[in-house]
């Protein structure tokens, strides 16, 4: 029985780590990559229309027990929000020089 509940808790963390963590991390890491590219701030962007427009989707159309492009919506949101705090990060550490 404490093997299941290990199980189970192992799979809430493992849900936890895929919706929020993975996302915000993505975010950071592509835009970390693209930071020296002038148009960076593109991929912010288009992932910030991306969000919107899907959570727009999902506010608008009823989808009763099934959870799939809400989740998509937070990770795009957290996916931006990395992406955004990166820029932003880049550029007042740039500024310093």
């Amino acid at each position: 029985m404490d093997m299941i509940l290990f199980l189970g808790k192992l799979q809430s963390w493992f849900n936890i780590y895929l919706v929020f963590i993975l996302p915000f991390l993505g975010g950071i890491e592509l835009r970390f990559l693209l930071r020296r590219h002038k148009y960076a701030w593109v991929l912010t962007a288009v992932f910030g229309i991306l969000a919107v427009s899907v959570l727009w989707w999902v506010k608008t159309t009823p989808q009763r027990g099934y959870e799939g492009p809400g989740l998509f919506a937070l990770q795009l949101l957290l996916f931006t929000l990395g992406s955004l705090l990166t820029g932003l990060a880049c550029r007042l550490k740039l500024n310093r020089k």
